[in-house]
Parts: structure tokens; sequence; C-alpha cells
């Protein structure tokens, strides 16, 4: 078991992954803007994560049923100063009843790519539009900063818990 994985951090982390495969797609794309033939290229990594949050969280496979059965967390004490101490409690037996099992399913999930074959921007049968590439590079590029902000405070929150022991 891991004391320091979490649902929210291997979710990040795949969502990273999936971020990274798209925008070396976007890239692909850009560079073969002139290419005759190229067929646009896209990756889809949504779908088939929140099935694997869904199942990792044992419910249904949909965000709905994650949302509304959120319960919240059970505080235990650790510690004789702590609330809701007990002598009999370890900290091992509390982690053990609420370690998280879910990485496996997280990790699991598919980062798959798609090459568009129908459409076509150009007469040579090349299917890129640059415009529409950097936009999506543009909306990529901060979804990825996002993900990348929104960890770094969580492990800020965690190093502060560190620290104060």
């Amino acid at each position: 078991m891991d004391l320091f994985r979490s649902l929210t951090g291997d979710v990040i982390a795949k969502s990273l992954d999936g971020h990274l495969a798209r925008q070396k797609a976007i890239v692909s794309n850009i560079s073969n803007a002139e290419t005759p033939n190229y067929r646009h290229r896209d990756v889809d990594f949504q779908g088939d994560l929140r099935h694997a949050i869904a199942s990792a969280k044992g419910e249904g496979s949909s965000l709905e049923n994650i949302a509304s059965n959120q319960t919240p967390l059970a505080m235990q004490g650790t510690n004789p100063l702590h609330f809701n101490y007990q002598a009999n409690d370890s900290l091992q037996q509390y982690l053990a009843q609420n370690a998280y099992e879910g990485a496996e399913k997280i990790s699991g999930a598919g980062i798959t790519s798609t090459q568009n074959e129908t459409f076509k921007y150009r007469n040579d049968g090349n299917g890129v539009d640059l415009e529409r590439e950097m936009v999506a590079m543009t909306k990529n590029a901060s979804m990825f900063q996002a993900l990348i902000a929104f960890q770094s405070r969580q492990n800020q929150q965690l190093k502060g818990v560190i620290a104060e022991q």
C-alpha cells in the first residue's frame, strides 16, 4: 500500500499523459499541414478515464453517480491528543480499512489515437486546418498547465501536513 497515493493524484497523472499525447498529435498535425493526403490526428482519453474513475470508486459508469454518492472522510484519532482516539486503534488498521485500491483501474484507462479519414481541408487530400490546430494546441496547453498547478497545490498541502507532524 502506498500511503501517498490517491484517486485524485492518479487521475491527474493519467490526464497529464493524455494531454501530452494530444499535444504530440497536434504538433504532428501542424508539422504536416502541407503534406498531401495527410490525415488529421487526435487523441481521445476522457471517456475511458471517466469509466475508470467510476470503476475505481466502485460505482456505476457515470460521473453523476460519483458526484451524488460522495461520503465524508472518516476522521480517525491516531494520537492520544486527537479527537476520536481510542487506545485499541492503530494506524495500520486504519490505513488497511481506508486504503485506496483503484490505481490499477486508473492506470489501465486507454489513451486512443484517432485519425479522421473523411475530412479533407484541401484539394490535395490534407485534413489539417492550421487555425483549428492552433486553437486546439492553446486549449490543450491551458488544460495541461491547470493540471500541473492543481498537482502542485496538492503537493504543497501534503508538504504542509508532513511539516506540521
